[in-house]
C-alpha cells in the first residue's frame, strides 16, 4: 500500500506540472489569437503619368503646411460605369474635384502650365481677405494704382482718382467686373507696392503647396513668366472656399459701392458671367452652380474657376484655354455629368448590426452585438455594387471591457477600400472559471489527442487508487471497530 502512494504522489505531482505548462501554453495562444490583425498601410493611388509643365518650371520645394501637402486622389476604380464626360475638345486643361473626398471625378491635362487670366485675382481676393479684416476700411484711389492699366486694355471696375471706395467695395469691384484698377487697390493698401504683393502671391502659393505655379502680377494680364495649372487653381478654390466673404464674392450677380466722389450713387458692378446664367437674367441653366470666377486673355483663352453641388456632392470645376464662351457653357456640359453619374448613398445607418461575436469563458455563453456607431454617407457612383467586409479576432476571450478594440470592418468597392472604421464592445462582460478551465481542457483534448488518452488513463489509474484506498479504509475501520467489540465481550 505505501508503494501504491508513492507511485500515485508522483503520478499526482507530475499531471500537476503538465497542467501548469498547458495552462501558460493556452494563456499564451489566447493572448496572440486575439489581437485583432494589424491595420491596413492603406491604398494609394496613382496620379496620371507623363505630363508636364510647359512655361519655366520653378522650383519645386515641399509645401511649408502640410496639410496642402496632398490635395487631390486621381483615381478610376471608384468611377466604374459611367457615361463618358462631354466633348471637351475646346478645353486644353481641366480638372473636375469632389470636395467631400477629394476625388478626381475628371481631369484633362491638371498639371499642364498655362497662362490663367483673371483666375489671378482669387488668390488677390483672398490674400486682401486675410489682411485687411474691416471691410469697411476706406481706400483711397491713387494715379500709382490706375498706372498702366489702359495701356494694356485692362478691365476695370471704374474708380477714379480721389475715390475713396471701402475694401468692401473693391472686393466687389475684383469679383464681378474683373476690375484690374480694384486688384491693385487691395494689393496696394495691403502691401505698399504691386511687387511686394506678388511676393506675397508666390509666398501663400508656396505655403497652399501649388508648386507648379509663379505669379508675376496680381491681375492676371499675361506675362511670359506667369502661369499655373488647373490642378493648383483647385487648390486654391479649395482653400478660398473657407471664407465666407469669399463665398459670396463669387455668387453674387450684381452688386453696388457706397457713395464715392465719382458716383455719388454708388457704382453698380454686374458680374462677368452670371449675366449669362438664368440666375441673373440670361438664358443658360446649370442646375447646382454657385458661383465662380472668370478669366480671358489672348493668350489663355476662356478661364472659369467654379463651385457647386450636385446631388448634395460638393464640386470644384477649373476649365481653362478653352474657346468656349467664357467657360460657361463647359460648365454648362460637364456639371449634368455630375447629376447623372454620381450620387450621395447611405450604406450603413447608426445601429445597424454588422456582426455578432462569441465571447469564450462565459458560462452561459454570451455573444457580443457589434453595430455601426455612425451613419456612413460616401458619394459614389450610380448603380455602382459595394460589400461590407468585418475582420475580427479568431478568438475573443472573458473578460472583455467596454470599449476594448474587437477588430475593423470596411465598405470595399472590388478591392478598393471606400471606408474603415474599428470595431468595439459595448460593455463589459466577465469571466467564468469553469467556463474557462473546461476550454482549456478541450483545446488541448482536440490538439494532443494521444496525450489526452495518456491524461485521461492517468486520472482513471488515480480514481481507481483513491477508490481502493477508501474501501480498505472503510474496511479497516469495521474491522478495527469489531476486533474493539469483541475485546469487549471477552472481559
Amino acid at each position: 500500500m505505501k508503494t501504491s502512494r508513492l507511485i500515485a504522489v508522483i503520478i499526482i505531482v507530475i499531471l500537476a506540472i503538465h497542467v501548469v505548462a498547458i495552462g501558460l501554453f493556452y494563456y499564451k495562444g489566447k493572448k496572440s489569437s486575439a489581437e485583432a490583425p494589424p491595420p491596413d498601410p492603406g491604398v494609394t493611388t496613382p496620379e496620371p503619368q507623363g505630363e508636364t509643365v510647359s512655361p519655366p518650371e520653378p522650383e519645386v520645394k515641399k509645401p511649408v503646411n502640410p496639410l496642402f501637402g496632398t490635395h487631390f486622389i486621381y483615381r478610376n476604380a471608384i468611377q466604374g460605369n459611367l457615361p463618358a464626360v462631354p466633348e471637351t475638345s475646346e478645353i486644353r486643361a481641366g480638372i473636375l474635384v469632389n470636395l467631400n473626398t477629394r476625388q478626381v471625378l475628371w481631369s484633362k491635362n491638371p498639371r499642364q502650365g498655362y497662362p490663367i487670366a483673371s483666375m489671378t485675382k482669387m488668390m488677390t481676393e483672398i490674400l486682401a481677405i486675410e489682411h485687411l479684416p474691416d471691410v469697411n476700411t476706406a481706400i483711397p484711389i491713387t494715379d500709382e494704382m490706375l498706372s498702366g492699366l489702359a495701356e494694356a486694355n485692362a478691365t476695370i471696375a471704374g474708380f477714379s482718382i480721389g475715390d475713396e471706395p471701402t475694401m468692401l467695395d473693391c472686393l466687389y469691384g475684383v469679383a464681378l467686373p474683373s476690375g484690374a484698377d480694384a486688384v491693385n487697390a487691395l494689393a496696394i493698401t495691403v502691401s505698399g507696392s504691386i511687387d511686394s504683393f506678388v511676393e506675397l502671391m508666390n509666398q501663400k502659393a508656396l505655403e497652399l503647396g501649388m508648386i507648379n505655379t509663379h505669379f508675376v502680377n496680381p491681375t492676371g494680364l499675361y506675362e511670359d513668366d506667369h502661369y499655373s495649372t488647373v490642378h493648383d487653381i483647385a487648390i486654391l478654390m479649395k482653400y478660398c472656399l473657407q471664407s465666407e466673404l469669399f463665398h459670396s464674392l463669387i455668387s453674387t450677380p450684381t452688386y453696388t459701392t457706397s457713395s464715392i466722389a465719382s458716383h455719388p450713387d454708388g457704382l453698380a458692378f454686374t458680374s462677368t458671367f452670371w449675366k449669362y446664367l438664368s440666375q441673373g437674367g440670361g438664358d443658360i441653366f446649370i442646375d447646382g452652380f454657385e458661383g465662380g470666377k472668370t478669366g480671358y486673355t489672348t493668350n489663355a483663352g476662356n478661364c472659369l474657376a467654379s463651385v457647386g453641388s450636385e446631388n448634395g456632392i460638393p464640386v470644384i470645376l477649373v476649365t481653362a484655354h478653352s474657346m468656349t464662351q467664357h467657360g460657361i457653357m463647359d460648365a454648362a456640359a460637364i456639371y449634368p455629368w455630375i447629376a447623372a453619374s454620381y450620387e450621395k448613398k447611405t450604406i450603413l445607418n447608426a445601429g445597424d448590426l454588422l456582426t455578432s461575436i462569441e465571447v469564450a469563458d462565459t458560462l452561459p455563453k454570451k455573444k457580443i452585438d457589434i453595430t455601426a456607431d455612425a451613419t456612413v454617407t460616401l458619394d459614389l457612383p450610380v448603380n455602382i455594387s459595394l460589400t461590407i467586409v468585418n475582420s475580427t479576432a479568431a478568438a475573443v476571450y472573458a473578460p472583455v471591457h467596454g470599449g476594448d478594440i474587437l477588430g475593423t470592418y470596411k465598405i470595399l468597392n472590388g478591392d478598393e477600400v471606400l471606408y474603415e472604421q474599428t470595431m468595439t464592445a459595448p460593455s463589459d462582460i466577465g469571466m467564468n472559471l469553469f467556463a474557462k478551465i473546461w476550454r482549456i481542457l478541450s483545446e488541448f483534448a482536440a490538439h494532443h489527442p494521444l496525450l489526452a488518452v495518456f491524461y485521461g488513463l492517468v486520472i482513471i489509474f488515480l480514481l481507481v487508487l483513491l477508490y481502493r484506498y477508501i474501501v480498505i479504509s472503510i474496511r479497516r475501520r469495521k474491522q478495527g471497530r469489531r476486533r474493539q467489540m469483541r475485546h469487549k465481550k471477552n472481559r
